[in-house]
């Protein structure tokens, strides 16, 4: 009887388990690890990072509900818009917050 071990068994599960827990993750923690994976990637500061998750038409759409309907995601929002000033990737149009 095989029990199934190897010595690459334990990284495979790793692995398996990365994947399985970025499935069960609420979106803002996915969203967050989406930006994370971006700066590797490409080696870039967040807000280039953000800029580039922005540009997916799936991310833009969850980021502009998010925003506009989570407080906490609103707050964050807000703070972006001032600390980033003209060059912010968010701004106001009354009381709806959009991705430029």
């Amino acid at each position: 009887m095989e029990s199934g071990w190897s010595a690459s068994a334990p990284q495979r599960w790793k692995a398996d388990a990365r994947k399985d827990r970025a499935f069960a993750m609420p979106d803002r923690n996915q969203w967050i690890l989406h930006i994370k994976e971006l700066r590797e990637q490409r080696g870039v500061g967040i807000f280039e990072a953000e800029q580039l998750a922005l540009a997916e038409p799936h991310w833009r759409r969850w980021v502009e509900r998010q925003i506009n309907s989570d407080e906490r995601c609103r707050r964050m929002a807000v703070s972006h818009i001032r600390y980033n000033g003209d060059a912010a990737l968010i701004e106001r149009r009354g009381d709806t917050l959009v991705v430029r």
